[in-house]
């Protein structure tokens, strides 16, 4: 029979080693802090000696040298069991590590490979700048501590204008201008010819095919408006005009407009109602006097050649308009627009008309009309009022006729434009450059990196030739446009909304060019050749040694290293292992400390060196590791 004790004592030092097979890390410590003291102490209360000596706080001298002295303990444990677990390759964690270990195998580790970058360059001034290939550039990138020497693969020419810039998404047109509508728009160039401003008084005007072109169908005629200007902002190749008040009725757009000035009346529109002629017999005596209503009509078509009611009215041609003022300031070529109202054949009523005149010539005389005479100046017009001759037998009445003076050149509102939004279907006219035709000619073939401040990024190539961005015939060199881009593949991840005119939110780099980590190191002299000695070595002077990936090498690494005996160069191979004995090659090694040892032949594996002096030449390039997006555009 046994007996179980009540009180177990599971402690055990030191503690022994027992790990299981596959572990990814082995337990080889003996124990911790707490088991160093506790074994101390347990010391002391065994030895008779010291049964008296009761205190245990730290305190005591004693007690602090044997807690100093656990300290120490678990200090040199820790790193017997990291030690420890370095030994396997299972387990180890350090490169050294792993490096020495597999070398035993006869397998190496893979060299640090150099990154690959794509710079955008921003081009200061207006002249571009050749960036030549190999020229280097060094760039702070995320998370590492110390800058990245990078060298560009190809030749760029860095165009300023493409260094930032910004692009838009389609605009959708608008085709009617909403009655009470008081934003509308029109070209940033037509703005510079007119000038508008606040105040000025623009009048709509509607189409007067039916009055001015030969040929026409009659129908009704919009009546024409007159708004006011509140504000005018330019943006881009368009600018927005605020209206004081909106027009009372819809338009189609576009609609034609003109800024107007004065408004004149025909001569002869105050007279009174009734023409008084005195009778006059065959001797010259009057003998009384006659009354005649007035002639305030007159003819306006095409055959009628003058007007001529008497000797009460001044001969005028159809085409000749008298003003009630004296105009001396109306020259040739001065435009107006004619307003009144027309009596002819097919209405019963008279109806509005309003069209567009040039004139060709004035003069200032003596006009009488019925009772009234005056000086007025005598404007002629380019054609009749009515000039299409489908319209027979038309009057006006010139108490009706208004000649509205043209201060600009003719405009064409539009309705505020729409704008696309969502997402983008493919790379079809996906964007707009704003700019002139030989800065958008650029943009063929050219690649372009767009970047927003939440960290979306995309690369595209732009796919339109230089023939699509050619200029119209009307359109000065000078004249920035909106041009449509296409692109090999939609801009994802962006959204339309993103391209926004008034408030961009993606920039835009134009001026892009590959470039490969590494600094083109000065050739340096690894050494003397020695025709006696076997596997001659030697180490680079400094590292590491810039490896890229390439698709056809093996190992896929290949180093940027060339090596010249003699002035005559030499061929890297991956081994020396099959070589001839006369092969002039070479084999490149890193140690566990990143250095690059350069080793050659032993005359049977691989030829030996000629004896020289300093006849052993390397150009390299240096730095790996470069990793993360660049902190800055590069500038230059």
């Amino acid at each position: 029979m046994s007996c179980k004790p009540l009180i177990s004592d599971d402690f055990g030092f030191p503690r022994p080693a027992d790990n299981r097979p596959a572990l990814p890390h082995i337990g080889y410590r003996i124990g911790r802090y707490g088991d160093f003291l506790e074994a101390m102490l347990r010391r002391i209360d065994a030895a008779e000696p010291l049964q008296a000596f009761t205190h245990r706080e730290p305190d005591d001298p004693a007690i602090a040298l044997l807690q100093g002295a656990a300290i120490v303990g678990d200090i040199l444990s820790f790193y017997q069991e990291h030690y420890a677990n370095e030994a396997y390759l299972r387990t180890a964690r350090w490169r050294d590590s792993v490096s020495d270990l597999v070398r035993l195998t006869g397998y190496r580790l893979a060299p640090g490979l150099g990154g690959r970058a794509t710079l955008a360059i921003e081009a200061r001034g207006t002249a571009p700048v050749t960036i030549r290939a190999g020229w280097p550039v060094s760039a702070d990138l995320q998370d590492v501590p110390d800058p990245a020497d990078f060298q560009t693969v190809a030749e760029l020419i860095a165009q300023p204008a493409l260094s930032r810039f910004g692009l838009y998404r389609r605009r959708v047109p608008q085709p009617t201008l909403a009655a009470g509508t008081k934003t509308l728009e029109i070209t940033a160039a037509a703005q510079d010819k007119a000038e508008l401003k606040k105040g000025d008084r623009l009048l709509l005007m509607p189409d007067e095919a039916m009055f001015s072109q030969s040929g026409a169908s009659y129908r009704a005629q919009q009546a024409p408006q007159v708004v006011t200007v509140g504000k005018v902002t330019s943006h881009l190749d368009r600018a927005k005009i605020e209206l004081e008040s909106g027009p009372s009725q819809a338009w189609a757009g576009p609609v034609r407009a003109w800024r107007i000035g004065r408004t004149l009346r025909h001569f002869g529109h105050n007279a009174p109602s009734t023409v008084t002629t005195s009778i006059v017999d065959g001797s010259g005596t009057v003998t009384g006097s006659a009354s005649a209503a007035t002639r305030f009509e007159r003819f306006i078509y095409a055959s009628e050649s003058t007007f001529d009611f008497g000797d009460q009215y001044t001969v005028l041609d159809w085409t000749e308009m008298p003003l009630d003022v004296e105009a001396p300031d109306i020259a040739a070529g001065r435009k107006f627009i004619v307003q009144g109202r027309i009596h002819f054949d097919g209405q019963p009523t008279s109806v509005p008309f309003a069209v567009v005149k040039t004139v060709v010539a004035t003069r200032g005389t003596t006009v009488k009309w019925g009772n009234v005479q005056g000086a007025s100046t005598i404007l002629s017009l380019d054609a009749p009022l009515i000039a299409n001759g489908n319209v027979h037998y038309e009057m006006a009445d010139i108490r009706d006729l208004r000649f509205v003076e043209i201060t600009s050149p003719e405009l064409a509102l539009t309705p505020l434009t729409g704008f696309a939004s969502g997402a983008f279907t493919d790379g079809t006219a996906a964007l707009y450059f704003y700019g002139t035709g030989a800065a958008a000619k650029l943009l063929a073939g050219r690649r372009l990196w767009l970047t927003h401040a939440d960290g979306r990024s995309v690369e595209l190539v732009c796919t339109n030739r230089e023939t699509a961005f050619a200029l119209a015939a009307f359109l000065a060199p000078t004249q920035a446009r909106m041009w449509p881009l296409s692109f090999d593949r939609p801009p994802l991840p962006f959204r339309q909304d993103d391209f926004d005119e008034d408030a961009p939110t993606v920039t835009v780099f134009g001026n892009l060019v590959d470039a490969t980590q590494g600094k083109a190191e000065a050739d340096a002299v690894l050494g003397n050749g020695d025709a006696t000695q076997a596997f001659q070595t030697f180490t680079l002077p400094k590292s590491p040694l810039t490896y890229f990936l390439t698709g056809d090498g093996t190992p896929p690494q290949q180093p940027e290293l060339q090596v010249w005996v003699g002035g005559r160069l030499w061929t890297r191979v991956d081994a020396l292992f099959g070589r001839g004995a006369k092969e002039q090659v070479y084999i490149v090694r890193e140690d566990s400390e990143g250095r690059s040892h350069v080793q050659f032949g032993d005359g049977e594996t691989g030829a030996r060196l000629p004896s020289g002096l300093s006849n052993i030449v390397a150009r390299y390039r240096s730095g790996d590791g470069a990793r993360g997006p660049n902190r800055t555009p590069g500038k230059t």
